[in-house]
């Protein structure tokens, strides 16, 4: 990695899955009518991008119409894992741990003394700065509106009620990245019992689990069943849940299993919607691939 000028960092484009947002909303018709995207744009966000949008056929008594939108509003995923060529980082202050690289027109900042233990590509996520994360230079939070730090793990955690960072959100879609490996790869999985252990560990991360004494193995979903009081979650195979129907319970994924496995808490304080079901099937899959992309290309990497 040599010294370089902020102006001439190395272009990388890499095509990333979207994550895409879906909501309805309630726009008055005349102002729709007139500027479609303005008035979705004005109550979603000017920055959002609009993938498309359905309007529902009725109109509402006070003369809006329902509309449906799907919508891009993040230029950087938080769940995906981002891998840059390592001759593509470039020291941007002299005499300095500050690097940095251009991804996607995007100026990117990395501080991180764990350079050093990447030969050749360097998994990352990458983050926007917060409004009031100033560097000593001044500049750097425009230059560099964009953070990375090394990715030591591809999968990602995630709970039910749906909730996006710092939003309460609708459905969503994550499609999984292109796939790195051949058909014929298989990695190290962690095993059930493992798996068992790390929910049984996180537990407490989830207040909504805080009074839960057991966790079970279900082999199928019929197993899951609903006692008063609950006190009982499911260790259990996604790919076992069905989504075809609305369910009661609360869902939640720890960063540290088996990629198929999530914990499921049967109880009627929460309904889990198809809707939503489907939308942890997007996040389920892509995390598979994103897990198998991690370990494949980590192991090419070697020193």
């Amino acid at each position: 990695m040599s010294d370089t000028d902020t102006t001439k960092l190395p272009e990388i484009t890499i095509k990333m899955p979207d994550f895409i947002q879906t909501e309805r909303i309630k726009i008055p018709y005349a102002k729709f009518v007139m500027h479609p995207h303005y008035a979705i744009k004005e109550l979603l966000g000017q920055n959002i991008t609009i993938v498309d949008y359905n309007v529902n056929d009725i109109i509402t008594n006070d003369d809006c119409h329902i509309i449906d939108v799907r919508y891009k509003s993040i230029k950087f995923s938080p769940y995906a894992i981002y891998y840059i060529p390592v001759d593509k980082i470039k020291r941007i202050i002299p005499d300095s741990n500050t690097y940095g690289f251009a991804l996607n027109g995007c100026n990117v900042m990395l501080t991180s003394s764990q350079l050093g233990d990447y030969a050749k590509t360097i998994p990352l996520k990458i983050y926007a700065k917060s409004v009031d994360n100033h560097s000593v230079n001044g500049q750097l939070d425009v230059l560099f509106p964009y953070f990375a730090t090394p990715a030591k793990n591809p999968l990602n955690k995630f709970m039910t009620p749906i909730k996006y960072p710092n939003y309460n959100c609708l459905p969503f879609e994550v499609e999984p990245e292109p796939k790195q490996y051949p058909d014929s790869y298989k990695p190290i999985l962690k095993s059930i019992d493992e798996t068992l252990a790390a929910y049984k560990s996180d537990l407490q991360r989830f207040p909504l689990f805080k009074h839960i004494d057991n966790i079970a193995k279900a082999n199928e979903f019929k197993d899951c069943a609903i006692y008063t009081p609950t006190t009982t979650a499911y260790l259990i195979d996604f790919n076992k849940i069905p989504l075809d129907k609305d369910l009661n319970g609360v869902i939640a994924i720890t960063d540290n299993r088996h990629p198929d496995f999530v914990l499921y808490f049967p109880t009627f304080s929460f309904i889990l919607t198809t809707e939503e079901l489907r939308s942890l099937k997007s996040f389920m899959e892509s995390e598979k691939v994103r897990y198998y992309n991690y370990h494949y290309i980590m192991s090419m990497n070697k020193k």
